[in-house]
């Protein structure tokens, strides 16, 4: 077990020893759990807790996550710790500081983002072939612009430009592959309006987090992106690493609603001006379950991406290299 989800109200944490008991007035005993076995906790429901919990899971290496059920980019994040090889992350900002090395690593990101995308919607075309047309019109239109990118170079600013008119014809793919029912015509959030874009919202939030915790045990700086800009409390590095995994998430969201493992039922909607698609308690329960299922995966992929990255900045450690000559 990597993570427990909390989502039951008036729930206790407390802890002995190296273990996390989780209680709940509705339980004889309660359960509990290994610090050492455990990567995050989420918490989506009003619970207790002291310092001391907090302090175990920092001592352990537990990121926190506690989320507002209603809104799901309302977040609090506890980071368990920070590398301690500050050199690499110099070795970043001194990359960073090169304006055509940025440009070429967001540019091979959009095209890898670009080219999972078209293949995505590959896949789905062979179970959804009744939307022949749709579905082969959105692929051309994304090999349009791969091509295009492969082409030339492009700045930072006409990627974004690039990626967008992919994003806008990959969703209208997407919308054909799921049911009527769930009213789903491409992306939307802040409030998602519907129940495939709230678990796409929710998926999305929580990889982020996971984005930060593994680039953080690596010695890099989630806040410094290539792709993304600098922007005041973003962390844009998370957000390009994000951007890799998301057409594997959208893939599994779309696969979770077909499959009949979140349904229509789990999801209320505000009707008010402002109001969104919420996903309900027994629609969390099975979100939560399939969830760490399957970023049991994830979090592999995303460990070799950051093991990666940081292999790419190895020719950028100054500090490491000029100790090393002054030894000689």
């Amino acid at each position: 077990m990597e993570s427990v989800y909390i989502d039951r109200r008036d729930t206790t944490l407390f802890v002995e020893g190296s273990r996390l008991l989780v209680h709940h007035p509705d339980m004889v005993k309660a359960q509990s759990i290994p610090l050492a076995h455990l990567r995050f906790v989420v918490i989506s429901a009003n619970v207790s807790l002291t310092t001391n919990v907090l302090q175990a899971f920092s001592k352990a290496d537990i990121a926190c996550i506690v989320i507002n059920p209603r809104k799901t980019d309302d977040i609090t994040f506890t980071l368990p710790f920070r590398h301690g090889h500050a050199e690499r992350r110099l070795a970043q900002y001194a990359l960073y500081q090169r304006p055509e090395l940025r440009q070429q690593a967001a540019q091979n990101l959009v095209l890898y983002k670009i080219t999972a995308q078209q293949k995505n919607l590959q896949r789905l075309l062979l179970n959804h072939p009744q939307h022949k047309r749709g579905l082969s019109k959105s692929i051309q239109s994304l090999d349009g612009i791969r091509q295009s990118l492969k082409a030339q170079s492009h700045s930072i600013e006409s990627l974004r430009g690039f990626e967008g008119a992919a994003a806008s014809n990959y969703f209208t793919g997407l919308s054909y592959c799921v049911a009527a029912s769930l009213y789903f015509t491409g992306r939307n959030r802040r409030p998602p309006k519907d129940p495939v874009n709230a678990i796409l919202s929710l998926t999305y939030t929580l990889i982020h987090y996971e984005c930060i915790r593994c680039l953080t045990a690596v010695g890099l700086d989630p806040m410094i992106g290539f792709y993304h800009d600098l922007s005041y409390k973003r962390e844009s590095l998370a957000c390009d690493m994000v951007e890799l995994l998301r057409p594997k998430i959208d893939y599994w969201v779309i696969k979770q609603f077909n499959q009949q493992v979140l349904r229509v039922d789990h999801f209320s909607m505000d009707e008010s001006v402002n109001g969104g698609c919420t996903l309900g308690k027994t629609g969390r329960a099975c979100f939560y379950a399939a969830y760490e299922y399957q970023a049991k995966h994830w979090r592999k992929v995303l460990r070799q991406i950051a093991r990666l990255w940081l292999k790419q900045l190895k020719p950028y450690f100054v500090a490491i290299d000029n100790a090393e000559n002054d030894d000689e």
